[in-house]
């Protein structure tokens, strides 16, 4: 052959063989020309035994133009009478591509690995040939692996192969670091304005650090605190007040953050009541000889309400128990106290109690 073309970094050998041998015993020196044949340098040995030229682990510098002098004998081979000089071969040795493999890697579970290949020598186009755990493989240049788990972790190995055949090989490690699970236990879930929250964290990975922003989901509350920065602390013992008279609700989304900066969220809400308007039972009646009483306690703006009897000389009923201006009737002669109630089931109740005087 009078050209060939190989790859940087593998073996070669160009052979020689006599048509015609005048010689008993001849000697051979190999030449190489880069410009195009004008000028010819000796490379190698020259000798009786060097009809062969091995070129090892070869680069681009020995590509070229290659032959062989042949003469009776090895001082011959410096003169220009009794030599000759074979046919000439064209080696051309392409460059490797220059590759580099890389990832996204850390990388969460669940998140998405990114493998990418930097390509900055060869000859276009490239072939792209991936490999890695469980089993991967691909022929993209940036595969993307998907919702992972840590099974993915571990070593990937890239071969990028160019227009000429020439490979390179390349690797890159991904880390898969797991992501915490947040437990929250949620101990007051509704509470009355101005007691505390009582909110339980914790992760399964130690060393994580807690982060938490409150919100109103409805109504308006004071006193849920931010934690912006991060700390160890895993309960939220919040004051939280209520001073609207219609229940609010707050919530709480909490982060877990490992020490990978792998992190989850979850939240919780509390529903916050407000207190009971403040029971006014009213003025004291005093009447006469009449059975029953118009009572006349105030109207509130949240809470349930109800008329009972504290004491009395008889057993009473009401027209109303949940009107504030509800009629007492049963009366009898003596004195008789009623307590109107202030109530929403959450909060401590609202009382007041209202005595009534019955005279003959």
């Amino acid at each position: 052959s009078t050209a060939a073309a190989i790859c940087a970094g593998t073996n070669t050998s160009i052979t020689s063989s006599l048509v015609n041998n005048p010689f008993l015993s001849p000697a051979y020196q190999w030449q190489k020309s880069t410009d195009n044949g004008t000028t010819w340098n000796n490379t190698g040995t020259a000798g009786t035994t060097a009809n062969n030229l091995s070129l090892n682990n070869v680069t681009v510098a020995d590509g070229g133009i290659y032959r062989v002098l042949v003469g009776p004998d090895v001082s011959s081979l410096s003169s220009s009478t009794c030599i000759t000089a074979s046919n000439s071969i064209s080696l051309t040795v392409n460059p490797l591509p220059a590759v580099i493999a890389a990832s996204n890697s850390p990388v969460c579970t669940g998140n998405n690995l990114v493998l990418s290949a930097n390509v900055s020598s060869g000859t276009a186009p490239f072939t792209y040939s991936w490999g890695g755990p469980v089993s991967f493989s691909s022929s993209l240049a940036g595969p993307v692996l998907s919702n992972i788990t840590t099974a993915v972790a571990g070593s990937y190995t890239l071969t990028v192969t160019d227009a000429n055949g020439c490979s390179t090989q390349a690797s890159t490690n991904a880390t898969v670091n797991p992501v915490p699970v947040l437990t929250l236990i949620n101990n007051a879930p509704i509470i009355c304005t101005g007691s505390r929250a009582d909110i339980q964290f914790s992760s399964s990975i130690p060393g994580s650090l807690y982060y938490w922003v409150p919100s109103n989901l409805s109504g308006t509350t004071g006193g849920a605190s931010f934690n912006f920065v991060g700390s160890s602390a895993n309960t939220i013992t919040d004051i939280i007040t209520n001073t609207t008279f219609t229940t609010a609700t707050v919530k709480y989304v909490i982060t877990a953050l490992a020490p990978t900066s792998c992190g989850a969220t979850d939240f919780t809400t509390i529903t916050v009541y407000p207190a009971p308007t403040v029971s006014a039972a009213g003025p004291a009646q005093t009447i006469c000889n009449l059975g029953s009483v118009t009572l006349n306690a105030n109207t509130p703006n949240s809470g349930l309400v109800a008329w009972s009897i504290l004491s009395g000389p008889s057993a009473v009923s009401f027209s109303n128990a949940a009107s504030p201006a509800s009629n007492a009737s049963g009366l009898i002669t003596g004195t008789y106290q009623f307590t109107w109630t202030i109530s929403n089931g959450v909060c401590a109740d609202s009382k007041s109690n209202v005595t009534v005087t019955v005279n003959p």
